[in-house]
């Protein structure tokens, strides 16, 4: 299991999209050493906004490849890796269920969050 922060901020008068904002936990990245003491980690980061039928009603997918210079490497220990996604939704309400996954050891931490866009 892999521990995430995650922070969804409805549209507002200037941003039209839901704003998704991550955390992970470096704890559980399995960062590879690459050249120059950088750190090599690979994430695939997974929205997707449910209504109250259970319909799919939006999906976003995203991957990150990062390579961390070592005093990069060192605020991602303290602070989380992040990461920012958005979501297009209509008014209504949702349940948001975010995710992400590390390629490295298939770890996976999911968050389920309720949201209403007016």
């Amino acid at each position: 299991m892999m521990l995430l922060k995650v922070r969804v901020l409805p549209p507002d008068a200037a941003h039209k999209t839901v704003s998704i904002d991550y955390a992970v936990d470096a704890r559980d990245i399995a960062f590879a050493d690459g050249p120059d003491q950088r750190k090599l980690a690979t994430l695939d980061f997974v929205a997707t906004a449910w209504d109250k039928d259970l319909k799919l009603m939006a999906h976003q997918s995203d991957t990150m490849n990062t390579t961390l210079r070592p005093e990069s490497y060192q605020l991602v220990t303290t602070r989380g890796l992040p990461f920012h996604q958005e979501l297009d939704l209509k008014p209504g309400a949702y349940t948001l269920r975010v995710g992400v996954l590390d390629r490295g050891n298939q770890k996976i931490g999911t968050v389920d969050v309720p949201l209403t866009v007016q």
